[in-house]
Order: C-alpha cells, then sequence, then structure tokens
C-alpha cells in the first residue's frame, strides 16, 4: 500500500519548458524583418526628419522673454505683534500664486496696460488693434476681447522652482521686445494685484474704524465742555451726603461697565462688518473673526486644503479627469460649510451686539438714575467727579479706537505673501525656437517610429508563405522544394538556379530514382495562377534530363475549348524534339470526359503510361474546381503548388485539408514563383538562399 501524501506527488512537477531559443529565434526574425526593410525605414525616417525641419524653418523664430516673481514665507513681513500667524504648505501657495498668475483677471490687466501704453495688438496677429469700432455692438465686442485675451495667454507660460519658491515668468513672441516687455507687464500686475486684494479687506476696517474715532473724539469733546459749563455755574462744592462713599463706588462700577459694554460692542460691530465685507466678496475670514463657531479652524483648513488639492490635480491630470470634478466638488462643499459657518458667525454676532446694546441702555438707566441720585443727595463735587470720569471714559474709548486703527491702517500695508520682482525680463536676440538640431532628432525619431509601424503592417498584409519552414510547419507536410520566378533573362535557356532548383525537386520528391512502372504525379493548388504549368514544364524538363521517360498532361480536367491541331479521339501524345519529354494536349473533349471520371481515369493511366515512367498531371486548383480531388485519388504524389508571400495561408491549409492521401499515396508542397531580390533582401537562410549563394561563388572566376 503506497503511503505517501498527496503533497508528496504535488512536487512531481514537469521541469519548465526552457522558451530561450525560442525567444532567440523570435528576436533574430524581428531584426531579420526590419533589415529587409532597412531603406523603407531610412527613407521615411529621412523623409519626416526633413519635413520638420522644414516645418520649423516655415513657422518663423520665436523669443521669450523670463521675468523671476520670488515667495517669502519668512515672519518678516509685516505682521502685527501679537497676531497669530498660520501654518500653510509652502509648495501648495506658491502653486496657487502660479494659477493666480495665469488666471484671466491678470490678463485682463495686462491687456488693459498694452491699449494704455498704444500696444493693443493681438498677440497672435500682432497688427490688429483690439479696440472694436464703436459700431460694434456689446456681443461682438466681448467677443473680440475674449479672442484677444486667449490670444495674450497662450504665449504664457508660467513654472514653479518649489525649492526656491521663485516663480517663471516666460512669454513667447515673435518679436524679442515685445515677450520681454509682456513677460514683465504680467509679473507687475500680478504684484499689484495681490496688493489690491490683500489690502482690500483692511481698507474698508480702517474706513469704519475713522469714522467711530470721529464719533469718539466728539463725545470726548462734548464730556469736556460738560465740566467746563458746570465749572462755571458751581464755585463752591458742596459736601458729600450720607454714605456717598458707596454712591461713588456703584457709579464708578456702572462707568467701568459702560466703557467695557462700549468697547466690547466697538468690537463686535467691528467683527460683523469684517465677517459682512468677506461674505460679500467671497473671501475666507480670519479664525479670530469666527471665533463664536465651534470648529472655525478645521472649516478654513479643509477650504484651504481643498483648494490646494483642485490647484495640484488639475496640474497633474486637467479640469476633465473624474479626481479633478471630485475635488471641485469636496471644495464647493468646504467653501459652503464656511460659508454656512460665516453665517452663523454673523447670527451670532448680531445677536451679541444686539445684547450688547440692551446692556447698556440697562446701565444708562442705571447710571442716569444714579446720577439724579446724586444730584439730589450729593453736592456737587461728586456730580463734578462724575464728569471727570466721563471725560476719562471718552478719552480711553477714544485711545482704543485710535489704536484699532493704527493696526487697520497697518494691515493696509501688510501683504500676506511677500512677493518680489527678483528679475526683469530682458529683449534676447538669441531665438528660443526652434531649434533645427532638437527639431531634426524628434523628427527622425517620429520618423522612426512611423517606418517601424508602416513595416509592421507591411508584414501583417503579407500572409503567405516566406519559406519552405513556414509551409511545412502550417501544412504539416514537407516542402519539396522552392522554384524561382520566370523572368525575361530565363527565355529561350532558363538560368542554371532555375534548373537546379527544379533538378532538386526532382531529387527531393523521388522521381529521379528507377521505379517498376508509371510514377503518377498530380500537380495541384488552392487557386488559380499559381505557377503550375511552369512547374510541370519544369519538373518535366529536369527528369528528362535524368534520362527518365516523362509524359505530361496540361490543363486535365478542363472543359474549354483546347487545340485543334489534330483529329477527334487523337490517343497519341506529342514528342518534344530533342527530349525525352512527351506532351499530351487536349484535343477532344473525350480527354475530358476520361479524365473527369475515375473508372476511366486509371485504365487510361495504366495504359498510356505503360510506355513511360513518369506522368506528370496538371490538376484545376482545388477551391475552383473539385474534380482536382477527383484527380489526385490516382496519383502517387501530389504536389500542392503554393505561390511564394502571395497565396493566402488560410487559403493554403483549407485547400490542403481536402485533400485525404490513399494508401501508399504522398503529398509534398512546392513554392513556386520566388523573387529572387525580394528573397535576397528578408534574408531568410533557407535551401534557395544558400542554393544561389553557393551557385554564384561556383560560377566565378577562380
Amino acid at each position: 500500500m503506497n503511503m505517501a501524501s498527496p503533497r508528496e506527488f504535488s512536487r512531481l512537477v514537469s521541469p519548465p519548458q526552457d522558451l530561450r531559443a525560442q525567444y532567440e529565434s523570435d528576436l533574430v526574425n524581428i531584426f531579420r524583418v526590419l533589415w529587409s526593410r532597412k531603406l523603407l525605414i531610412a527613407s521615411v525616417t529621412a523623409l519626416v526628419a526633413l519635413a520638420a525641419i522644414a516645418a520649423a524653418v516655415l513657422l518663423g523664430r520665436t523669443y521669450v522673454g523670463e521675468a523671476l516673481v520670488e515667495l517669502k514665507f519668512g515672519t518678516d513681513s509685516g505682521a502685527i505683534a501679537g497676531t497669530p500667524v498660520a501654518t500653510v504648505d509652502a509648495l501648495a501657495v506658491v502653486e496657487g500664486e502660479a494659477e493666480i498668475l495665469r488666471s484671466r483677471a491678470v490678463a485682463r490687466r495686462v491687456l488693459e496696460q498694452l491699449e494704455r501704453q498704444g500696444e493693443a495688438k493681438s498677440p497672435a496677429a500682432g497688427s490688429q488693434s483690439v479696440i472694436a469700432s464703436p459700431k460694434t455692438t456689446d456681443s461682438a465686442e466681448t467677443i473680440a476681447t475674449d479672442r484677444k485675451l486667449v490670444a495674450l495667454q497662450e504665449g504664457l507660460t508660467v513654472k514653479t522652482d518649489g525649492k526656491t519658491y521663485l516663480v517663471h515668468v516666460s512669454y513667447a513672441a515673435k518679436d524679442p521686445v515685445r515677450a520681454a516687455m509682456i513677460a514683465n507687464l504680467f509679473a507687475d500686475e500680478y504684484l499689484a494685484s495681490r496688493v489690491e486684494v490683500s489690502v482690500d479687506a483692511a481698507r474698508r476696517t480702517s474706513d469704519w474704524l475713522a469714522t467711530q474715532v470721529a464719533q469718539a473724539v466728539t463725545a470726548r469733546e462734548r464730556a469736556a465742555e460738560a465740566i467746563r459749563v458746570f465749572r462755571q455755574r458751581a464755585d463752591v462744592i458742596a459736601a458729600n451726603t450720607a454714605n456717598p462713599q458707596a454712591n461713588e463706588q456703584q457709579m464708578r462700577d456702572l462707568v467701568s461697565q459702560m466703557s467695557a459694554a462700549q468697547a466690547d460692542q466697538l468690537r463686535l460691530e467691528a467683527r460683523l462688518q469684517r465677517l459682512t465685507a468677506a461674505a460679500a466678496a467671497g473671501q475666507t475670514p480670519s479664525a479670530l473673526d469666527l471665533q463664536g463657531s465651534t470648529d472655525a479652524q478645521r472649516l478654513i483648513d479643509a477650504e484651504v486644503t481643498a483648494r490646494q488639492e483642485a490647484s495640484r490635480l488639475v496640474q497633474m491630470i486637467g479640469t476633465k479627469h473624474p479626481l479633478y470634478i471630485r475635488a471641485e466638488k469636496t471644495l464647493e462643499a468646504a467653501r459652503q460649510q464656511l460659508v454656512d459657518a460665516v453665517a452663523e458667525a454673523i447670527r451670532i454676532t448680531q445677536a451679541d451686539i444686539d445684547s450688547m446694546r440692551s446692556s447698556q441702555a440697562a446701565l444708562d438707566k442705571q447710571l442716569a438714575a444714579l446720577k439724579n441720585a446724586a444730584l439730589g443727595s450729593q453736592m456737587f463735587g461728586n456730580h463734578m467727579r462724575s464728569l471727570e470720569a466721563d471725560e476719562t471714559t471718552a478719552q480711553a474709548n477714544l485711545d482704543r479706537l485710535r489704536e484699532a486703527l493704527r493696526q487697520a491702517q497697518a494691515l493696509t500695508q501688510l501683504k500676506p505673501i511677500a512677493a518680489q520682482l527678483v528679475s526683469s525680463a530682458e529683449p534676447l536676440a538669441l531665438p528660443a525656437s526652434p531649434r533645427l538640431i532638437l527639431v531634426g532628432i524628434l523628427g527622425a525619431m517620429a520618423g522612426f517610429g512611423a517606418s517601424l509601424l508602416l513595416v509592421f503592417l507591411l508584414h501583417l498584409r503579407d500572409t503567405g508563405f516566406s519559406t519552405s519552414a513556414e509551409a511545412a510547419r502550417d501544412l504539416g507536410i514537407a516542402c519539396a522544394g522552392m522554384l524561382p520566378r520566370r523572368t525575361k533573362a530565363d527565355q529561350p535557356q532558363p538560368r542554371p538556379i532555375y534548373l537546379n532548383a527544379m533538378k532538386a525537386l526532382a531529387i527531393t520528391s523521388g522521381l529521379a530514382e528507377p521505379r517498376d512502372g508509371c510514377v503518377v504525379v498530380v500537380v495541384t493548388s488552392a487557386r488559380p495562377s499559381e505557377g503550375k504549368t511552369d512547374l510541370v514544364r519544369g519538373l518535366a524538363t529536369a527528369l528528362g534530363a535524368l534520362q527518365r521517360r516523362v509524359l505530361i498532361v496540361e490543363n486535365a480536367g478542363r472543359r474549354e475549348a483546347g487545340r485543334q491541331d489534330g483529329a477527334a479521339g487523337q490517343q497519341e501524345p506529342e514528342r518534344i524534339a530533342g527530349s525525352a519529354v512527351s506532351l499530351y494536349h487536349r484535343t477532344s473533349d473525350d480527354l475530358s470526359a476520361i479524365v473527369g471520371c475515375r473508372d476511366r481515369l486509371q485504365p487510361w493511366i495504366d495504359k498510356v503510361g505503360s510506355h513511360f515512367d513518369v506522368m506528370i498531371v496538371e490538376a484545376p486548383a482545388i477551391l475552383s474546381d473539385p474534380e482536382a480531388l477527383l484527380i489526385a485519388r490516382s496519383a502517387n504524389l501530389v504536389l500542392f503548388a503554393v505561390q511564394w508571400r502571395s497565396t493566402p495561408r488560410q487559403a493554403a491549409a483549407s485547400a490542403f485539408q481536402q485533400l485525404t492521401p490513399a494508401p501508399g499515396q504522398s503529398a509534398m508542397v512546392v513554392l513556386t514563383d520566388v523573387d529572387l531580390a525580394a528573397h535576397r533582401h528578408l534574408g531568410k537562410r533557407d535551401q534557395l538562399y544558400f542554393a544561389g549563394r553557393y551557385a554564384a561563388r561556383n560560377s566565378a572566376p577562380a
């Protein structure tokens, strides 16, 4: 009993097959195909390279002006002391600034500057004014302006350097001076636009605080005037009434509460103003203004992260990629949450202001009541001190407002991202394009690729057999030989290579050996015009040279009218002068009837072939006339003629499958009509290649 485990049997696997020889053969065949098409590859490569160079010369020269803008992320950018600084990704900010520089808004500013400077010409044409005619409609003017903007942006190239935080602003134009000027305009307008955007909100806050300062100055002057009037009316300060310290302390507390409430109200009103302005302008407020929201910093960070991701994706994969569309949706959601948070902060701030105003009204009532009580119960001294306290409060409020105004004015000079023009563009006389050497190299590479594709397509069209090995492998039979194509040089005497190929075919097929009786050979093909007649006559001639008596029957089985040089029912073949070859012509319909009937064909072959060693019968094509199959059954040897690189492999295989060899019958394939020049260029190392090579050496003089 076998006690081995199944795991032991699983280890008994066959050794891996070594495919190295097959891969090497495929690689060699690929190189041979390419080498056979070397002239085509070289011609296409040279033609495409020359065409690319000619196109580059005809397109004209292009000059590039380049300006450098540097972004700084240090702490010396003018930030106010005590103001928290948010941590951001510098590389993402640089990419975002580059997108702003490429934006249509900056291009529109540049276009306006060009119009002011008298350079209002289309960057593409260089001669048409961008200022539309007064008769042009608004829509036509808008379309014309948009076209000029698109043409202006086509020459702009913005590149970033994450290591040095440099932004390269390049512009391409036909004129070097114009290229440098427009590059500098883009850099200058970008810097100006960033300054305007950064100080816009601070300027609005500064204007509002200036109004509040003016009101505080008026309140302080009013308090000082009240003290002056009271001093004029009262010459003597009366003594304090009972418990004056408590009333005085209470009034001081109320005044302090009033001052704190006013300061808080001013702070809340300023915050409300900033939030409202940010919501109207679609800008992101600061985290300090969103203190009423529980996750304000998270929402701001989410919006910044989503905007950075969208900027990164549009640079990498474009605006139509699903990832970019998803990033846009995420950015819209983050912005919507931030807008909702701003709205909630505005609502909370407004509620706080209303509450603060109610508190101030209550404090005003209490303070008025205390003042009335003080007027009634205290002497004019306490009233004097109350007036002085009012003046002190007004002065403190004025000082706080002035400090806030100073900070707002400082913010108007603050740049969130410090940027400066490091190097302005200068006109360069050396054109940036075209670079003829580079264009030629790229054109040659493109031509080489196109030539490889052309060779591949031509190779796909080559559906015929190129070598005897291919025919033998696909058809499953031996290849008896390859016959060169008959040319004018073969008349009247064939070339030695043709005669040698025929002789090799006669010997390979075994027809040159002496046998008992007549050997019947049927020559057929898959389709008509495969060179069967030349094959029959050449093979008969080669056998005749080998002292074999040969009878050939041409066009066997055909119904059309043949030669009429003999009497009807002629039974004797013609003798070819000076040769052991006899030619049987169909001179009547009797031979067609014999060939088309197997009962008559075999006795006829036995009778006529008794006087010959070999009988070669030319049968029709199998796919066009099925009687070829009937004729082939009476043969000892079937030669299947296939035209070299012409007969489709599938057609040859389909026709050959219909040949069912009888017992004792053999079949061989013969490649006919081989073009020696094309065969030599293919580099196929087969029998015809070596035969022609060594025959040429033997024929050369010693």
